[in-house]
């Protein structure tokens, strides 16, 4: 045991175990056996979709289909139209998710994720392009006073520009 230089008491977790010592603050040095380790962190990508080799947890659904609180499938799958996000960062977001699967649903979200039928699909497109949509159509009120809801236009701006968007490239599908 280690005994503090000033007051001979103990080192306790390399400071001394005297608190009216002024070298209370003296610490131990450090050996190779007395460092601790740090795990190695894995850099998570940014906008990195989730593990789709795994099932949907039950929380991804659609109001159509439960009445519990969830989140869509795009949201889930990173798409966003928050500030910052240029058409061209949702159009790739988009498109992964046209490209993503196949889609493993959980026994709550069955319904919700098949309706996303299989990768590259036009049946995808169209049901992105459907809850767009129908997110486009559910905020109508925004439109009924644009000055008092205008912090809501770029949403809805970007909503529409992606359904534009999906449209022009729907034909790719098959």
């Amino acid at each position: 045991m280690k005994l503090c230089d000033q007051c001979e008491r103990p080192m306790l977790i390399g400071r001394c175990s005297n608190f009216e010592c002024k070298s209370s603050t003296q610490t131990l040095p450090t050996t190779r056996h007395s460092r601790r380790k740090t795990a190695q962190k894995v850099p998570r990508q940014k906008n990195a979709l989730p593990d789709l080799t795994k099932p949907i947890p039950s929380s991804v659904n659609s109001s159509k289909y439960t009445s519990k609180s969830c989140k869509s499938l795009l949201v889930y799958l990173k798409y966003s139209r928050a500030n910052g996000q240029t058409d061209e960062i949702r159009q790739r977001q988009l498109g992964r998710i046209i490209e993503a699967g196949p889609l493993i649903p959980s026994s709550e979200n069955k319904r919700y994720i098949t309706s996303f039928d299989e990768p590259n699909s036009r049946k995808r497109v169209e049901t992105i392009i459907s809850i767009l949509e129908w997110q486009i159509q559910g905020k109508y009120w925004v439109y009924n006073n644009l000055e008092r809801h205008k912090k809501h236009l770029p949403f809805m701006d970007k909503s529409k520009a992606d359904v534009d968007w999906l449209n022009s490239i729907l034909g790719q599908y098959e």
